[in-house]
């Protein structure tokens, strides 16, 4: 029997399976979904793109077979790019269309973001990336115009589940656009180059249906900001860039079940804004300068065992490499008096995740 012949013995879906299983660490669509970035946010599923590129391309060289797999994960992840107008015509050459599962903009040519956009309603992720600040981006009088109804009159996107988005007046239009036509949107993440002047545009753009939010501390302290965000219920912060603000969060998060953040952020007291008890809280830190200075540690479970502070069912230890130096904290003598504190507020204190610390 034939090499070909004993391949299409197995069910072509379960080749496919294989095939997927092969680039799972870094297929965007594996990234988006993998609990590993739980804590530490995704910044951009397609930072391994050209790995996940070579690899399928090499599935095209063992069979006849393969290779129409390996096209169908070719065009789950694509990029608008340089050679859009390559991509373009092969997408429907091909009626290959309905493989797009992810979609990386292009942050200089808005109306092939809009092409692409517009042929690919199965589209589940979607990326801006930081701007190359040797790119200049095409100028239009107003890109809402680009992506407004008469432009994209019957845009819907019932499968877009996450946004990974980099925000500036070039592109806030197509973001007012993406988040009212997509119903089943789980996650909206903010990427590294969100700036305080970059904000402003974005900001009336629709969010109340989202549950899911990664952010700068940055963002909740704009004045622009919503007011409120009523289903978000995970919310996490990231970066190092002032105090967190915990009367702000829980009152624009009212339904928060889940809160992570960096402890190298000082906390600020709430003020009786929140009497439900929070489930979770995920703490995380490269912890090189939480060794050094115990003081980060003393304040942020100081005010978590304190009764000012709303009750919290459980609280996980995080690194960002592993478990950073959590070990050299919980065993510490100084930390045991917290560990009873939390205990007696009916928190559970985890280190690492599933493994109770005893008070």
């Amino acid at each position: 029997m034939s090499s070909e012949a004993s391949l299409l013995r197995v069910p072509q879906e379960i080749w496919l399976h294989i095939n997927r299983l092969a680039i799972s660490d870094w297929s965007p669509l594996a990234l988006a979904y993998s609990d590993r970035f739980r804590y530490w946010p995704l910044f951009d599923p397609f930072m391994e793109i050209e790995e996940v590129l070579r690899v399928a391309r090499s599935f095209a060289l063992v069979s006849r077979l393969w290779y129409a797999l390996a096209n169908e994960i070719l065009f789950e992840n694509i990029r608008v790019d340089d050679c859009f107008h390559s991509l373009y015509n092969a997408l429907n050459r091909r009626s290959a269309t309905h493989f797009v599962r992810s979609i990386c903009f292009s942050r200089t040519r808005l109306d092939h973001n809009r092409a692409i956009l517009a042929c690919c309603p199965l589209v589940e992720i979607v990326v801006l990336p930081p701007s190359n600040p040797y790119q200049v981006p095409q100028r239009f009088p107003d890109d809402r115009e680009l992506y407004s109804d008469t432009q994209l009159p019957f845009l819907q996107l019932p499968f877009l589940r996450h946004i990974y988005w980099t925000e500036s007046r070039q592109v806030s239009g197509l973001l007012r656009k993406l988040v009212p036509v997509a119903p089943s949107l789980e996650g909206s993440s903010t990427l590294r180059g969100l700036t305080v002047r970059d904000i402003s545009p974005s900001v009336d753009t629709d969010m109340r249906n989202l549950t899911l939010l990664h952010c700068t501390i940055s963002f909740l302290a704009h004045p622009f900001s919503p007011a409120t965000l009523p289903c978000i219920t995970v919310l996490r912060l990231f970066g190092l860039v002032g105090r967190i603000d915990f009367a702000t969060v829980f009152t624009q998060f009212p339904r928060l079940q889940e809160l992570s953040y960096d402890v190298l952020n000082p906390p600020s007291a709430p003020t009786g804004c929140r009497s439900v008890p929070l489930p979770l809280i995920g703490l995380h830190s490269d912890l090189v300068h939480v060794v050094r200075d115990w003081t980060l540690v003393e304040d942020h479970f100081a005010l978590l065992a304190s009764p000012a502070f709303p009750e919290v069912q459980r609280i996980v230890l995080y690194g960002v490499n592993g478990h950073g130096a959590w070990h050299q904290v919980v065993a510490d003598a100084r930390f045991s008096r917290f560990r009873s504190a939390l205990h007696a507020r009916g928190c559970q204190l985890e280190f690492p995740e599933g493994h109770v610390l005893s008070p």
